[in-house]
């Protein structure tokens, strides 16, 4: 697939409203989907099940997603027609506070927008949140090690893995960290 960039005028970006609830659970649920039927092997497919449910319980209750009460939000991008087509949400981190870094978390852009630029815009308009709201020096993410596309666009972005993981595995959790 070649790479064409959606002109800005293809897609905006706005905030989470609940009205935006449903199509955000679909848009999450078919990126999962995708990625299971992709699975290689059983073990997969049942740990793509399980993320599935988790993430089902995290999206009923999305404005505990990215901790509003501390800054956080959650940010979609709409097309022309107001429809979902890319989702990210930020919170200050849980585990880094010491280091004031700040989580992009549940990063999902639908498949027929991939490769035009959605998950690039959500991004900088982090990048600009996060300046204006957090007095925060990094941002990171984390993903399984066996999302290769994904880990490509967030090295492109300019994240980088940290840490040495040994552990091994599809399911192995790969942190990607970005100087804001």
């Amino acid at each position: 697939m070649s790479y064409a960039p959606a002109l800005l005028q293809d897609f905006h970006i706005t905030e989470y409203t609940p009205s935006f609830r449903t199509q955000l659970w679909n848009l999450f649920v078919s990126g999962m989907s995708q990625n299971d039927e992709a699975a290689k092997d059983d073990g997969m497919r049942r740990a793509i099940s399980t993320l599935i449910d988790n993430a089902r319980l995290e999206v009923a209750r999305v404005g505990s997603l990215s901790c509003p009460k501390n800054g956080g939000k959650t940010f979609l991008a709409l097309d022309r027609s107001k429809q979902v087509i890319g989702m990210l949400a930020v919170k200050r981190s849980e585990e880094d506070i010491r280091d004031r870094s700040v989580e992009l978390r549940r990063i999902s852009v639908a498949h027929q927008w991939r490769r035009r630029g959605v998950c690039r815009a959500l991004v900088d308009h982090a990048v600009e949140y996060i300046k204006a709201t957090f007095d925060s020096q990094w941002m990171h993410l984390v993903t399984y090690s066996s999302m290769g596309p994904a880990l490509c666009t967030y090295k492109s972005l300019g994240f980088k893995a940290q840490g040495d993981d040994s552990s091994d595995g599809p399911l192995r959790l790969v942190k990607l960290v970005r100087k804001i």
